[in-house]
């Protein structure tokens, strides 16, 4: 029996509402490590004065411009700072959804469901 097309994608809204809980969730709440004081910090700099300058040992430019974006519309906060990589995270679980016609549904929905919920991509994703 398969499913339905509206029930599949109910399946996948509720399983994409799922994995913004699990990631947005207490997002602020630990200290950073160093690697993100130092991205939220240079962010910080560039919202602030709106220089910014590419340094080759850190991150390329889309998460400095990111954070900083966050930073000029919300403030600035842990949770602010962690926000952007939380929701590309969140983007890797909905890009499963594209696969569906490469390795068909089910697979597809599992490879979100291990994207949304694995302890690995979970850690990595809220920071």
């Amino acid at each position: 029996m398969t499913i339905g097309r509206n029930a599949e994608r109910a399946a996948w809204a509720m399983l994409l509402v799922a994995a913004l809980a699990v990631r947005v969730v207490d997002l602020g709440s630990r200290p950073f490590q160093h690697d993100e004081a130092q991205i939220a910090y240079f962010s910080w700099l560039f919202e602030q004065s709106g220089d910014y300058h590419y340094q080759p040992v850190l991150h390329g430019p889309f998460m400095y411009h990111a954070m900083a974006a966050g930073f000029r519309l919300f403030g600035d906060s842990d949770f602010v700072a962690r926000l952007p990589m939380a929701l590309a995270g969140l983007a890797v679980v909905g890009l499963a959804f594209g696969l569906r016609a490469a390795i068909g549904r089910g697979a597809a929905f599992v490879a979100a469901v291990l994207f949304a919920f694995g302890p690995t991509y979970l850690y990595y994703s809220r920071f």
